[in-house]
């Protein structure tokens, strides 16, 4: 009997272990062809937003078939990271020592809105994410914290906390 057993759990590994196994399948898109890409976001029109560590934002409007370069004189350099808050088309951009900009044109052109007061336009953004209640939230690089401030009416100082 145990040898019967230990036939069965032998033959239902080898079966098993022959079936093809099911993982995703990931498919290079058209670009950009940046060398990195760090951040991305996507607003409620379905456009796809990348932004890399060379100052280069892009856009696809078709599911990554085709990019747009977005960058002007007052696009933010060195992106680290990306934000559009829930239902809104507002383009949020933290970077490595130029501070936090903000777009309301889609990446189109582009204001600081660092707490200069704080020294923000030097730090490295880390990271951002906004609430169900219109707050941004930025982690910075070293002792300086997470910020926050509201975008319903973006005013600067910001809180730390």
């Amino acid at each position: 009997m145990k040898s019967i057993t230990c036939f069965l759990i032998i033959l239902l590994f080898l079966f098993y272990s022959s079936l093809p196994a099911q993982q995703e399948i990931w498919i290079r898109t058209n670009g950009p062809e940046t060398g990195v890409a760090n951040s991305f976001a996507r607003n409620t029109l379905g456009e796809v937003f990348v932004g890399t560590p060379n100052g280069f934002i892009y856009k696809s409007t078709d599911e990554g078939k085709n990019w747009e370069i977005l960058n002007t004189e007052t696009t933010p350099k060195w992106i680290t990271c990306l934000l559009i808050p829930n239902g809104t088309n507002t383009l949020y951009a933290g970077t490595s020592g130029n501070g936090i900009f903000r777009s309301d044109d889609r990446g189109l052109t582009w204001t600081d809105i660092s707490d200069h007061s704080a020294g923000m336009q030097y730090w490295q953004i880390t990271a951002m994410t906004a609430d169900a209640n219109g707050h941004i939230f930025a982690g910075m690089w070293g002792e300086h914290g997470i910020y926050t401030v509201s975008y319903t009416h973006l005013t600067l100082p910001t809180k730390r906390i």
